[in-house]
């Protein structure tokens, strides 16, 4: 059970804080909330009923910076998940965003990231296909927010982050 002042993740609103766990009239019974705020949107506010699976199943507790540190540290640098094929690709990358695991997300970065940049030291002719540039940037966007508030960076310093070596970050 979350409680007031917890920041939590919450499907695609990314970081928000319990701002109130209220109870409201829903019909002739009452049911209870929790009242999120979404740091990045002020002016929304969202209910969760606390009784309903599907719902609370999309919320999930902030990693810690040790645990950013140790995903960082166990993912394998290259291509770890690139696949030949385009639509099982984009299939699996699908999957890897849905799901929300980190270390997937992190890895799908590094993954297309150096991709990119391979692209670029041959000469720069060739780039992402559309589908790829679209799923690392939802794969970086997912992490952006968590990671900035968990290890207290700017925003933009994240992706910068992610993609240094364990030797430079220490």
């Amino acid at each position: 059970m979350y409680k007031v002042n917890d920041a939590v993740l919450y499907a695609s609103h990314g970081v928000c804080m319990v701002v109130e766990v209220a109870e409201k009239m829903l019909g002739r019974q009452k049911a209870e909330y929790y009242v999120l705020q979404p740091l990045s949107d002020k002016a929304t506010t969202l209910y969760v009923p606390t009784d309903s699976k599907p719902s609370t199943d999309k919320m999930r507790k902030l990693l810690s910076s040790d645990e950013i540190y140790s995903l960082l540290g166990i993912v394998p640098e290259g291509n770890p998940l690139w696949i030949e094929n385009d639509a099982a690709r984009k299939e699996h990358y699908t999957k890897i965003l849905s799901d929300g695991d980190r270390a997937e997300l992190i890895g799908l970065i590094k993954t297309l990231r150096e991709r990119q940049a391979g692209f670029q030291r041959a000469g720069g002719k060739k780039r992402l296909r559309a589908d790829d540039e679209r799923f690392m940037k939802a794969a970086e966007k997912s992490l952006r927010e968590e990671f900035a508030y968990v290890l207290k960076i700017h925003p933009e310093q994240v992706i910068p982050f992610i993609l240094q070596t364990e030797a430079e970050r220490e």
